[in-house]
């Protein structure tokens, strides 16, 4: 009897990267400094410029910008193998053994057991 391997299947596996694009809403603050120079109250300057009496200037000290960090968060740990299954299977084999009748002069008869 002989054993024949053969294959029952097949699978293919790819890993695919999708992207997808989100906005967000981010508030952003701005701290400025206003300068209102009033009305006879004598000559301002803000560096070598004269501020005008009545008006308003603004100087922006500080302002707030966006920094996008994206961060990969694994959510599973795949693994694949392939293994082996044996299972036993039954085949019902007749078997049959030829047996040589000899008759004749028992003194001439020989009988040799040539089982394998």
């Amino acid at each position: 009897m002989q054993v024949v391997r053969e294959q029952v299947g097949e699978v293919s596996i790819r890993k695919v990267l999708t992207e997808r694009e989100i906005t967000l809403p981010v508030t952003l603050t701005t701290e400025t400094l206003e300068i209102s120079v009033r009305e006879g109250t004598g000559r301002a300057f803000l560096g070598d410029q004269a501020l005008l009496p009545g008006q308003t200037y603004t100087v922006t000290l500080a302002e707030e910008r966006a920094e996008v960090q994206k961060t990969v968060v694994p959510l599973y740990d795949v693994t694949l193998t392939k293994r082996g299954q044996t299972h036993i299977h039954e085949e019902t084999l007749t078997l049959r053994r030829e047996v040589l009748d000899v008759q004749g002069d028992p003194a001439l008869i020989h009988e040799l057991d040539v089982s394998d």
